[in-house]
Formats: C-alpha cells, sequence, structure tokens
C-alpha cells in the first residue's frame, strides 16, 4: 500500500478551518443563550405589569399555596379550623344586636327630642297642658256676657197669641271652680241681665207697630229681668249643656197687654216675679267667643210667656 504524506502547509490550513468552525459555533450558541434570557425577561416585565398583587418571588406561590392548604387540612383535622370561625360568627351577630339597639335608642331620643319631650317620657297630656292648649274656650269661662236678640210669644188682652221681637243682655258667673278640680268640666253659678220686648197692641206687626185695631195700647213695654240659677256641664271644651232656673222679674208698662193672671186687670204698670226655667246650649266659635241658644218659659199666674233668643257669648277666664 501507497501512502500518500500530508504536506506540512496542508495540515496547517486544516488546522486553522477547524478551528474557525469550533469559534464559529461557540458565538452562535453564547448568541442563542442571550436571545432566550431577553425574551424572558421581557415576559416577566409584562406579567408584573399587568397583575402586581400577584406577583411573587420565583417558586413563593407554590410555596404558600401549599402552606395555605397544608395548614387548613391541619386545622380541619385537628377540629381547631371551624371553632375560630364558629366564634366569629357568634361576635358579629352580637355585635350587630348590639347595634341594632344603639340605633333604636338614637331614633326613639330624636323622636322625643322632635316632639319636645325627654328621653323615656310618654307621649300623655297632663290637665294643665290641655288647660293651657285650649285656654279661653267655655271650660274656662269664669265670666260671660251675653248680648242676644230673639222672640217673645204671649197670650194678648184679646184672647189671642202674638209674637214680639226682642233684644237683652244677661251676665252669668261659673263658680264650679270654687268646689274643687274634680268639678273643672261643671259650670255651676248665678245667671241675671235684661231682655226688652216692645209689644205695642195686641194687632201691631212684630216690632209692636202699625196696629191693624188701634186699641191705646201703642205704648205697651214687656221688660224680663231674670233670677237664675244655671248648672252645666261641658261635653267638649267647645260644647256646654246647661239648665236655668228661678225666677223672671217681670215689668209691663201696659198691665192688659198680656194676660199673666189677675195682674193683667191692674191700671197702668205692674211688677211681678214668676218661676222660669229652660235651657242653654252653647257652642265655641273660637277663644272667648260663643254662641248660645237659649229657650225659656216664664209660667205666669194666666199663661205660660215663652222667650227664644240667640246670643253671642264673650268668655272671659
Amino acid at each position: 500500500m501507497h501512502f500518500v504524506e500530508p504536506q506540512k502547509g496542508d495540515s496547517i490550513m486544516r488546522i486553522t478551518l477547524l478551528t474557525s468552525m469550533l469559534f464559529a459555533v461557540v458565538l452562535g450558541t453564547a448568541a442563542w443563550a442571550n436571545d432566550d434570557q431577553a425574551a424572558g425577561q421581557a415576559g416577566y416585565s409584562s406579567d408584573q405589569a399587568t397583575n402586581p398583587s400577584s406577583e411573587q418571588a420565583p417558586g413563593q406561590s407554590g410555596y404558600s399555596s401549599d402552606q395555605t392548604s397544608s395548614a387548613q387540612t391541619t386545622d380541619q383535622a385537628s377540629g381547631t379550623y371551624g371553632a375560630p370561625s364558629t366564634d366569629q360568627s357568634s361576635g358579629q351577630v352580637n355585635q350587630n344586636k348590639a347595634e341594632s339597639e344603639v340605633n333604636k335608642q338614637g331614633a326613639g331620643q330624636a323622636s322625643d327630642q322632635t316632639t319636645g319631650q325627654a328621653p323615656g317620657e310618654t307621649g300623655a297630656i297632663t290637665t294643665a297642658e290641655a288647660t293651657e292648649i285650649t285656654r279661653g274656650y267655655l271650660t274656662n269661662e269664669v265670666v260671660g256676657i251675653k248680648p242676644q236678640v230673639g222672640t217673645v210669644v204671649f197670650d194678648n188682652a184679646n184672647g189671642g197669641t202674638s209674637a214680639r221681637g226682642a233684644i237683652g243682655l244677661t251676665a252669668e258667673a261659673n263658680l264650679a271652680p270654687m268646689f274643687g278640680t274634680e268639678y273643672s268640666r261643671w259650670y255651676i253659678g248665678p245667671v241675671t241681665g235684661l231682655i226688652y220686648s216692645h209689644l205695642g197692641d195686641p194687632t201691631s206687626n212684630f216690632f209692636g207697630s202699625n196696629a191693624n185695631v188701634p186699641q191705646g195700647s201703642a205704648g205697651a213695654n214687656l221688660a224680663l229681668i231674670p233670677a237664675d240659677l244655671k248648672v252645666g256641664y261641658n261635653v267638649t271644651d267647645r260644647f256646654r249643656a246647661s239648665a236655668h232656673g228661678g225666677g223672671n222679674v217681670m215689668y209691663r208698662s201696659v198691665a192688659s197687654s198680656i194676660n199673666a193672671g189677675p195682674s193683667s186687670s191692674s191700671a197702668g204698670s205692674v211688677w211681678r216675679i214668676f218661676p222660669n226655667a229652660g235651657l242653654d246650649l252653647e257652642y265655641a266659635l273660637g277663644p272667648n267667643t260663643a254662641l248660645m241658644l237659649r229657650p225659656d218659659a216664664t209660667f205666669t199666674t194666666g199663661t205660660v210667656l215663652f222667650a227664644g233668643t240667640l246670643a253671642l257669648n264673650f268668655a272671659l277666664s
């Protein structure tokens, strides 16, 4: 066999070529490694920017999850995991109840302050407060001045019935408060005043004038002076029902103008007193003012004289 001895120059070229190839491979490997490292850092930065709160050091996430799961499993197995939750729930319920009670108390105090009452006071209004609220109405009347208008109906000298207009003024006083607070709704006191009517002739009109058949008594007048005791009860502070009775002092300028018994045959004027009885129905229009309907009957020895008036009550309390 024949071997060709390599030339010295060829060996050097081969070594140089091999060395160059190895150097190129090393450089390519280094460049590839640098590219992978840069790409990994870019992805890591993107994840951190997207979800900073979930960023953990490498290896910590799995460790924490395993540690939490292991701790819960251990607590549940030992029976101590559920106990704290129960205590916390019970404490939360108690706290909620306490807060609810505080809220109720606060609301109650606010309501009390709104109504002008101290906390814990009832809403009941005392008698003194109720009296102050309705002060000046009928319940608190002490003295009443009552101008009035109405009519009187009587038997005239001809034996017929006549009606005439009447005006007057009465005054009364309430003495019930003197007997104690238990009589605060009662009205007990004297009544007096004057009721006047112009009668004229028996055939005169409602105002006692323009008689159809003059009979010489065109100037006949009537006056009634009540001397009564009034007893009433305030059903409400605005409404009172009363009865009055006693006597009416009757004056007739012409005695024969009214059939009042034997005194009607007297000459001239005459004074007599006859028993009477009637009602007082009062309704308050406002403080210190009321309307009163006052029917009254005077029982003479002849016939009954009826007087009915409507009065405006000015009450003094």
